[in-house]
């Protein structure tokens, strides 16, 4: 059944093996303005074993930048 709870950390850290993410490495997220990035943060914060950050300007502020 699905639910809007978080899976396990076992699942979370299998899927993201699965996608090719070293959790052992710092990792910075971001996205087009910086909120989904943050539900991503709150996925990683207990498996990640890296700093985690969030670019809060994310891709809006780096595209008017460039």
């Amino acid at each position: 059944m699905e639910t809007k709870e978080m899976k396990s950390a076992e699942e979370r850290k299998a899927c993201f093996e699965a996608a090719g993410i070293d959790l052992e490495k710092d990792i910075t997220l971001s996205c087009m303005g910086g909120v989904a990035a943050t539900v991503v943060y709150g996925s990683l914060k207990d498996i990640a074993k890296g700093k985690l950050s969030v670019y809060d300007g994310s891709w809006a502020e780096y595209s008017k930048n460039k």
